[in-house]
């Protein structure tokens, strides 16, 4: 397979009290500092104390896009094997399901009318 169209991993989660955000690697500044690097960004909120906080749920989500570089290499682990493995035929669509999305990721296949990015 050709290289991916993605940054490469790994990608580290940042999450502070304002904001939150995904790197490349290891974090060596705030997330407000070196936008052209951060992977994602989620800002914070001032709540009715006046102190910023951050969504349970943008945390998650930017755990998740940092994980995204190991669930990818351990999907297509997983998808080699199966393909080599008697017996896994029972799973055949499965199998081809996670290829179109491995597929997807290396391309930098958008979703949006199968439009790649520039």
């Amino acid at each position: 397979m050709s290289k991916p169209a993605f940054t490469p991993g790994p990608w580290t989660a940042d999450i502070r009290i304002g904001c939150t955000a995904v790197y490349q690697g290891e974090i060596k500044s705030g997330c407000i500092q070196n936008e052209r690097k951060r992977l994602a960004f989620f800002n914070g909120y001032k709540n009715e104390k006046g102190e910023w906080e951050i969504l349970e749920e943008d945390k998650a989500d930017a755990i998740l896009i940092a994980a995204a570089p190991e669930l990818l290499a351990s999907l297509s682990f997983l998808v080699q094997a199966a393909r080599t493995e008697p017996g896994m035929n029972i799973y055949k669509a499965h199998i081809e399901q996670a290829e179109n999305v491995i597929r997807k990721a290396m391309e930098g296949e958008t979703g949006r009318n199968n439009a790649k990015t520039a």
